[in-house]
């Protein structure tokens, strides 16, 4: 690792912990609060009270979750729950980038200033864990490991569910795997996911309409058009800012994420408008992502797309009572 590296990787930590360590001492909202924080901190009190494997409250991915925080237990506050949550996407970042360029920076800092940032800290805190996993799954190469990711990414919340064929996809496109291993490994994956599927939906004993009527009535006040709009924009804005310098024209990977993520968002604006928000924001991380591991990433084209996600959150500021709600409790 190179020492420049290692300086923009320090300079980007300090970022993170302080906006993290800002949202820690923020007021808890009311369980029936619009923005989530509150809920999460009463299901974590709740999990921190039984033993660790006696929690059988809420989804299986929920169990999960708390169960892969429990270690935050021994803080005997949530405040310490909310800044590891908080901390989640930035240390995958952290970890996973390519730190060797100085739009790299520029690009996890206009993250962490930004609706979906912001999201992921206070209000889709699950997602947010979740994405820690689906970017290490992009990011290793051997097998073991990214599966591992993998799984541990579609246990954490259902929207990786729906990214999790991309992962393959850009390891066969890059030349990480072959069609014999995707074959070889294709029966005991689908196996796994057939199973982990059962006991989400089946056993559980949800039925799907029923679930679409959960999601329908929790967001319905995203199911605007000019909702689904603004929250979809930075995935355009990444890719048009990127493609707008002819001497930093985005790579394959950035590609194929974008064109794959275009098409999941326009199926689900069709078909289940509900869940949008939450497939734009994993489409727009790892189109970032993907942006900040390319081989040509200027400052200048990084400088605009961190502004552009900084003045998208500050729309976001005035509009959401998600916002209102972390702010005043």
């Amino acid at each position: 690792m190179s020492n420049r590296a290692v300086f923009l990787r320090l300079i980007f930590a300090a970022c993170a912990v302080l906006v993290s360590l800002a949202m820690l001492f923020r007021p808890i909202p009311s369980i029936t609060a619009a923005n989530d924080t509150g809920r999460y901190v009463a299901n974590q009190l709740q999990a921190c009270s039984l033993p660790a494997l006696e929690d059988d409250s809420g989804t299986m991915a929920e169990r999960a979750f708390y169960l892969l925080m429990r270690p935050t237990c021994l803080g005997g506050t949530p405040r310490i729950f909310l800044f590891c949550v908080a901390m989640a996407v930035p240390v995958a970042l952290l970890v996973f980038a390519n730190w060797n360029r100085e739009g790299t920076l520029l690009l996890a800092s206009g993250m962490l200033i930004s609706t979906v940032g912001f999201e992921f800290m206070t209000n889709a805190m699950r997602q947010g864990a979740s994405m820690f996993f689906l970017l290490g799954g992009f990011y290793f190469k051997k097998r073991l490991p990214k599966i591992a990711f993998v799984v541990t990414a579609l246990l954490l919340h259902d929207s990786s569910w729906f990214f999790a064929p991309l992962v393959i996809l850009l390891a066969y496109g890059t030349g990480g795997l072959r069609k014999k291993t995707i074959l070889l490994w294709a029966i005991p994956v689908l196996a796994g996911a057939g199973y982990l599927f059962t006991l989400r939906f089946l056993s559980e004993n949800v039925q799907l309409s029923t679930l679409f009527g959960l999601y329908s009535e929790r967001y319905t006040e995203q199911l605007s058009m000019p909702f689904l709009l603004y929250i979809i924009l930075p995935l355009f804005l990444v890719f048009g800012l990127r493609n707008s310098n002819r001497k930093d024209k985005p790579s394959k990977e950035e590609r194929i994420v974008f064109w794959y993520s275009a098409a999941l968002l326009a199926l689900s604006i069709v078909i289940f408008p509900s869940i949008t928000y939450r497939f734009a924001m994993t489409g727009i991380t790892l189109q970032l992502f993907m942006a900040m591991r390319s081989s040509k990433l200027s400052v200048l084209s990084s400088a605009s797309i961190g502004g552009a996600f900084i003045a998208h959150f500050m729309i976001y500021v005035f509009i959401s009572k998600n916002v209102m709600a972390v702010i005043h409790g």
